[in-house]
């Protein structure tokens, strides 16, 4: 049985060869000097600790008594845009930190979700972004986190459905990105049976093609910018920015694609 979250369709559509080294070689590889790749990861751990506080909320600590301190600017504006700007719906039942999965044939498709709010006629699924640009309505509605995340949740209906029961349709359930940087302009992902559909379609031919172990099958992208910020740069030879690509601000979830798929 192979394990398949969003984070490794998008290493495999952003580089296959990423997903091989990382998924089935499991290479231990160190991060390379670049101050680029630095300042990602630097921004994914105050993400994590940005979701954390959510987290923190949602399990009813009060933030002044939840013993959390920050003396970092960036994520002080971040909870202040959150607590002024609360996205949640106040008559929802609400799910935070939920691992949903499921199995098809030998494939776990695997998600964890930021937020499940269950309203009566409604589930609605909440994540995070605290990238520093908004979100591409139709890149976003293409994203392997939209497709899984909406397939899994619907997979799962009945454990989030406001009776209990397996009866809600694919309509009924809508996927919100809410950005930490611009709390006013969340995007609204709706989904139908004819997108669940193409979901499952889109993957099947996906596990199809991760199926393989074989390193022929899993090329260099095309696309050298995203070398720039990948952990194996100095594996590849590829991706030693100077300081004139400081101004690309890298998005993992807003990435270009390989050329290849």
């Amino acid at each position: 049985m192979k394990l398949i979250s969003q984070s490794q369709i998008r290493d495999f559509q952003t580089c296959p060869q990423k997903y091989y080294l990382s998924h089935i070689l499991k290479l231990s590889w160190p991060a390379p000097p670049s101050p680029l790749f630095k300042k990602l990861e630097e921004e994914a751990a105050l993400g994590e600790t940005f979701h954390l506080f959510v987290h923190r909320i949602i399990q009813g600590l009060n933030p002044e008594e939840s013993a959390f301190e920050t003396e970092n600017k960036t994520i002080a504006k971040w909870i202040d845009n959150f607590l002024r700007n609360y996205p949640l719906p106040q008559d929802a039942v609400l799910y935070s930190e939920r691992e949903l999965t499921n199995l098809d044939e030998d494939i776990l498709w695997i998600g964890k979700f930021d937020v499940i709010a269950t309203l009566q006629n409604k589930i609605l699924i909440f994540d995070w972004k605290t990238s520093q640009k908004a979100g591409k309505v139709l890149w976003l509605e293409e994203s392997p986190q939209t497709r899984l995340y909406r397939f899994l949740l619907y997979q799962n209906r009945q454990l989030y459905s406001y009776d209990g029961t397996d009866h809600m349709k694919p309509e009924q359930i809508e996927m919100i990105y809410w950005f930490v940087n611009f709390p006013n302009s969340p995007i609204h992902i709706g989904y139908s049976e004819k997108q669940f559909a193409a979901d499952r379609q889109f993957l099947k031919e996906i596990a199809a093609k991760i199926n393989s172990d074989k390193a022929e099958n899993y090329p260099k992208t095309s696309i050298e910018k995203v070398c720039n910020y990948c952990q194996f740069q100095t594996y590849c030879k590829r991706g030693f920015p100077d300081q004139s690509d400081s101004e690309y601000e890298p998005d993992w979830n807003n990435l270009p694609l390989t050329e290849e798929l």
